[in-house]
């Protein structure tokens, strides 16, 4: 079934029992991200009012389902993409790996194909089994389906030992943290807070506040691309993150020296799994490697505690976060020419294959 993803509607189940946030709960490996009340907020924030939502029940139940947004590039060619942007990832294949079934997989495939226009990109997909026989579902109803590896996100496992964890470190890697920390030490109290508890809005909205300021006090605030440089992606995001406080997966974390922040961490938290969202400091602190050392003391609690056992740096590898990670993750870039039927795939294949090589090298 392809229904339209409309506001009026999702605001009566808005907070928060609703099949489709069913399903992400019992997908049990997606972010908060991609519950209902972001993709709602998605489709206001970037003008995106025709939002559709491809999905299979068994027996009442939504056992699959994603969403899918109109996009045109170059002002002629349209084509349905994931709900993902560089401010907000919410798209992708939600699955209840227990009623899965090849007919769930061929239906997904079928309502993908029965989407007005002939192309679908989509960006930072994970290759699930499910996703995996989706495609393989695509090819055999004759549509051509490529893709191009994106870019790698750092894992870190967090259900080991902290000490043996930092001591696989390099040791240039540990001696360099060890040394700012003495220097932070030395011009004042350096201390780590996280804040997971709000207990009314004045309280997040403070922290976020305090956290958005140090994002646009950096280069992102110089190139125009914080937060604070553009207010609709802002209330957006605020909006994100107060129904992700609603329903306590939202942590906010503050290096402090003294009284004064001087770095931040947004994450989420589900399924035993932290998502490190957004990560700022004050540029007036770069030489103490604030971002490091935040990471460091949150990567000390996970070990100590059984909160969270495997941490997601949700954005492409970068060297900052290769020195904690063991693992990674790939993500890709779909590109697929629907069509009924195999003559008409074919044909379709021969006319929009530039554009689709386009697609895929930007």
């Amino acid at each position: 079934m392809i229904q339209r993803l409309e506001k009026k509607a999702s605001e009566r189940d808005r907070h928060f029992e609703n099949p489709w946030n069913e399903l992400w709960d019992r997908s049990g490996d997606a972010s908060p991200l991609a519950r209902l009340e972001t993709l709602v907020d998605f489709g206001d924030a970037f003008d995106k009012s025709d939002l559709r939502r491809l999905q299979v029940s068994v027996s009442g139940t939504i056992a699959a389902g994603m969403v899918l947004v109109p996009q045109k590039r170059w002002g002629v060619f349209s084509y349905w993409a994931a709900p993902n942007n560089p401010w907000v990832q919410c798209g992708g294949l939600l699955a209840d790996h227990r009623l899965w079934s090849p007919d769930i997989s061929n239906e997904l495939a079928r309502q993908m194909m029965a989407l007005p226009g002939s192309c679908v990109c989509l960006d930072w997909m994970v290759v699930s089994e499910e996703w995996q026989q989706v495609c393989s579902d695509l090819r055999a109803w004759g549509c051509r389906v490529e893709r191009q590896l994106q870019f790698e996100t750092g894992v870190i496992l967090t259900d080991g030992d902290w000490d043996v964890f930092w001591a696989q470190r390099s040791k240039g890697f540990r001696k360099k943290i060890n040394s700012r920390l003495r220097q932070l030490n030395a011009i004042g109290k350096v201390n780590f807070e996280r804040h997971i508890n709000f207990s009314n809005t004045p309280d997040l909205e403070r922290c976020i506040e305090t956290a958005l300021q140090l994002e646009h006090m950096g280069w992102k605030g110089e190139q125009q691309t914080s937060l604070n440089s553009n207010p609709c992606i802002r209330d957006f995001f605020t909006r994100s993150l107060k129904d992700l406080a609603a329903q306590g997966m939202l942590e906010i974390q503050f290096l402090k020296l003294d009284d004064r922040a001087i770095a931040f961490e947004i994450g989420f938290r589900s399924h035993g799994t932290y998502y490190s969202y957004k990560i700022g400091f004050d540029p007036e602190f770069s030489k103490f490697s604030p971002g490091q050392i935040i990471t460091y003391f949150q990567l000390q609690h996970w070990f100590s505690s059984d909160e969270i056992q495997r941490v997601d740096t949700v954005g492409e590898l970068s060297q900052a976060t290769s020195k904690w990670c063991d693992e990674t993750v790939r993500r890709y870039r779909y590109v697929i020419a629907t069509q009924m039927g195999s003559r008409g795939a074919l044909a379709l294949w021969g006319q929009v294959k530039p554009v689709l090589k386009r697609l895929l090298k930007r």
